[in-house]
């Protein structure tokens, strides 16, 4: 059904897209969750957080941002012929794996962080064939600053940044200096506010608690969330393999940004691993999931089975959101 719908992007899709996000989010907006808490590692969210204390209003906001995210998301893939130009589905199974379990459905850094991690992936994609991206090198390494000043853990996409450099085999130097130099600008100005207001015992707590195990933080599950998190493992794992065997057929550009994408999940895994963050909190990796799940769905032609599949996977979700709402 949804495979079906959502391989056009015609005003249907859209609207039926709206509706469907909006009855996912309906028990969130009845009886909104908690907002996340401060931190010293997220400046950029804590000034956000400050405008007003309404549940209510973080969740709308959450609601639109991801709303917007998935239509970006959704995007970047058809214009890098990811995803056929006409198809709605990347943006569709976006918004679902970042909303299916209740704990996701909130206002929280990571949510803020993903705009500029989109960002940085547009940018990334847009090098490949140039001579010299200069100026685009520069956008990298600031898109990743500022997305560790809404939620730190991102400085771990400085390593996608330098394994796509290598994928592209760009020799100049200078394209691997500036996304350096460009992610501590916003650390400079950070920095000079800090002295400025005497503040510089906040830089102290960056790095304590962080990379201090390996661990792997579930949120509290009841059985259907497991059975949901199991069969999207399953998903993940065969769209996987298949990607991996079918990259071959496609032309040497598109294979090249596929790879990019598969290196992007494994560093997130290993930043979710490193972290010690909760899975809920960690959502990045979801991103690279979900670019892996919709490749392998946009070159099925026999989609019936998978397509139950993936139907039977959203109403579980709805049922365990549902069930989990205090109306």
């Amino acid at each position: 059904m949804f495979i079906r719908i959502f391989r056009r992007s015609y005003l249907p899709q859209y609207i039926f897209f709206f509706l469907f996000a909006l009855a996912l989010w309906l028990p969130t907006f009845i009886d909104s969750p908690y907002i996340a808490a401060r931190s010293p590692r997220t400046p950029l969210y804590n000034l956000f957080i400050q405008l007003t204390n309404s549940k209510l209003i973080w969740s709308l906001i959450a609601f639109i941002f991801l709303l917007s995210q998935s239509l970006i998301f959704n995007y970047i893939l058809t214009i890098n012929n990811i995803i056929r130009k006409t198809s709605l589905l990347g943006g569709f199974l976006y918004f679902v794996f970042m909303s299916h379990h209740v704990s996701l459905q909130h206002f929280n850094p990571a949510l803020m962080s993903h705009f500029f991690i989109l960002l940085c992936i547009y940018f990334l994609l847009n090098m490949y064939g140039k001579e010299t991206a200069l100026r685009d090198s520069f956008r990298l390494g600031f898109h990743i600053g500022l997305a560790s000043l809404f939620y730190f853990p991102s400085i771990f996409f400085l390593i996608l940044i330098y394994t796509t450099l290598l994928l592209y085999r760009i020799s100049n130097w200078r394209q691997w200096f500036i996304p350096l130099f460009s992610f501590f600008t916003p650390y400079f100005f950070l920095f000079v506010y800090y002295f400025t207001t005497d503040k510089l015992f906040n830089f102290n707590s960056y790095f304590q608690d962080f990379l201090v195990k390996f661990s792997l933080n579930w949120p509290n599950n009841n059985t259907l969330s497991i059975v949901i998190s199991i069969a999207l493992g399953f998903i993940i794992f065969i769209a996987f393999l298949n990607v991996l065997i079918r990259n071959h057929e496609k032309s040497i550009q598109v294979r090249k940004k596929i790879i990019l994408f598969l290196n992007f999940f494994l560093i997130s895994l290993i930043g979710l691993l490193l972290t010690n963050a909760p899975i809920n909190a960690f959502t990045t990796f979801l991103i690279p999931f979900s670019v892996i799940v919709v490749t392998y769905f946009n070159d099925l032609r026999k989609i019936l089975w998978l397509d139950i599949f993936l139907t039977i996977i959203v109403i579980l979700i709805f049922i365990n959101i549902y069930s989990n709402a205090c109306f």
